[in-house]
């Protein structure tokens, strides 16, 4: 399968609810060595022990969306952290796929 597009690791910091973790582009090879059924968006390789993100996701989670905002790779990842980071937030909210289903997380 192809590895395509790039993986891009990105090593999430920082006060929100990813921090600690690493999250990477899916592809089909990505998908296959992670036995996931989902072959496109962001998924989350690894979340560091003790870390916020490790108290709501794990690796094989798919992140589909932030707040109100849709992501489809790394680069919107860390695009909408930093916008997000920059305003206080009252809440975060997190679309994460696992297992095939669809879940929103929200961190107060």
């Amino acid at each position: 399968p192809p590895d395509s597009p790039a993986r891009e690791p990105l090593a999430v910091s920082g006060k929100n609810p990813l921090g600690g973790a690493v999250v990477a582009n899916l592809n089909p090879a990505l998908a296959l060595e992670l036995g996931l059924d989902e072959e496109s968006g962001v998924v989350v390789m690894e979340a560091a022990r003790g870390s916020i993100a490790s108290r709501l996701v794990r690796p094989g989670d798919i992140i589909a969306g932030i707040g109100q905002f849709e992501v489809k790779t790394t680069a919107d990842v860390k695009r909408v952290l930093q916008d997000m980071e920059a305003k206080p937030q009252n809440a975060w909210a997190l679309t994460v796929v696992r297992n095939g289903q669809a879940q929103q997380i929200v961190i107060r």
